[in-house]
């Protein structure tokens, strides 16, 4: 091999190294996270959110997880399912959920009594 090739940093490769194959690096795509799947991001699956119930989580089923027009990732909706998006997003608002969480119940407080030894006779 007489060529010399650069790498990405631009560092010249020397002809004894020219002939070693280098793996591609791994395709840049977006995934889904969080506790109900509704992050949309690169590394998504390794995120954690809130678990919280929301109603418009129900109106991702008809949106895709992926690269928008300027190479950054986010929700489209699918083709074909604009009404059923618009429609379900609607009925969120009717019901004044949109983008507030559920209300949580609190769990109810257990008192916790003192350990107390039992006496041991001789």
């Amino acid at each position: 091999c007489t060529e010399y090739f650069e790498d990405d940093q631009g560092n010249i490769l020397t002809t004894a190294q020219c002939n070693i194959a280098v793996p591609p690096p791994p395709p840049r795509q977006c995934e889904t996270g969080g506790c109900n799947s509704q992050l949309c991001a690169m590394g998504a699956s390794m995120l954690d959110s809130f678990c919280e119930v929301r109603c418009e989580f129900r109106c991702l089923q008809f949106q895709t997880c992926g690269f928008d027009v300027n190479g950054k990732c986010g929700w489209q909706i699918n083709p074909g399912q604009e009404i059923d998006y618009e429609t379900c997003r609607t009925e969120c608002k009717n019901q004044g959920t949109v983008g507030i969480p559920a209300p949580i119940t609190p769990s109810p407080v257990i008192p916790i009594t003192p350990w107390t030894p039992i006496p041991t006779t001789p």
